[in-house]
């Protein structure tokens, strides 16, 4: 992890990060013909396992009406409990507890 964007891998362009040691071998061809087999396939039985969302298109991240009602969801909401995101310090915080309103 670099802080400053100039010393970050990429900087230079795609293949700067394609020739890095640690992507040596990786099937770039594949993963542009989206030939790749997923790494990680979710089982069905798992707790997070949303069946609502298994007809999810993502043609329909073109739509902000979709993505509105997406978020809407009770199932996706409940990914979030427990997190707070403060607008006056930008941060998110887990179980945030404010301890004091500020009025602008």
């Amino acid at each position: 992890m670099q802080r400053r964007p100039a010393s970050r891998l990429g900087v230079n362009g795609p293949e700067e990060v394609k020739q890095h040691p640690w992507l040596k071998g990786f099937d770039w061809r594949n993963l542009l013909n989206k030939e790749m087999k997923a790494p990680f396939i979710p089982s069905k039985r798992e707790e997070n396992y949303n069946s609502n969302l298994k007809n999810y298109n993502a043609s329909d991240e073109d739509s902000p009406k979709d993505r509105t009602q997406l978020l809407k969801m009770e199932d996706v909401q409940n990914f979030f409990s427990g997190y707070h995101f403060s607008r006056e310090r930008k941060t998110v915080n887990q179980t945030y507890i404010p301890t004091k309103t500020t009025e602008r």
